[in-house]
C-alpha cells in the first residue's frame, strides 16, 4: 500500500483540490460546481441546508436521507434547464471555489424534477471513518 500523492488528489479535468469545505461555509445561494456522470459539469446554487428527504427507487423501495443540502439552478434558469442533476449523477462531486482554491463540498445522492440533493463532504468522511475505519483526506 502506498500513500496517496498530490496527483491522486485531483478531479479529472478540474484540477487539484485544496481541501474539504466546512458545512458552515455553505449557505443558501452559494455557487457550487457539480460534476455528474450524466449531467457533466454544471454551476448550481445551494438551496436548503440540513434537509431530510425520502426517495423511492425503481423497485419502489423507499430510502430516507438526512442532513443533505439542496442543489438548484439559479432562479432565472430553474424552468428552462430542467433537472439540476440527472439519474446516474449519484456520487458526483460538489465543489466550492474559495480564496485558497477548490474545495470538496459534497457528494450528489439524488434528485427530483427541480432539486438535486447532496451529502456534505464532512459527513461522507465521518461515515467512512466510523463505519469502515477509512481516513479520507483532501
Amino acid at each position: 500500500f502506498f500513500p496517496p500523492t498530490a496527483a491522486d488528489q485531483q478531479i479529472i479535468n478540474h484540477g487539484r483540490l485544496s481541501g474539504l469545505a466546512a458545512k458552515a461555509s455553505l449557505n443558501p445561494g452559494t455557487a457550487v460546481e457539480v460534476v455528474g456522470k450524466q449531467s457533466g459539469t454544471r454551476i448550481l446554487q445551494v438551496g436548503g441546508l440540513a434537509v431530510t428527504y425520502r426517495l423511492r427507487d425503481d423497485n419502489n423501495i423507499q430510502y430516507c436521507f438526512e442532513q443533505l443540502f439542496e442543489l438548484r439552478w439559479p432562479r432565472f434558469a430553474r424552468v428552462v434547464f430542467g433537472r439540476p442533476v440527472q439519474r446516474g449523477d449519484s456520487g458526483g462531486w460538489v465543489l466550492q471555489s474559495t480564496a485558497t482554491g477548490t474545495e470538496w463540498a459534497g457528494m450528489v445522492v439524488a434528485g427530483d424534477r427541480l432539486i438535486g440533493y447532496a451529502e456534505f463532504s464532512e459527513n461522507v468522511t465521518a461515515w467512512a471513518q466510523s463505519a469502515h475505519n477509512l481516513s479520507l483526506t483532501v
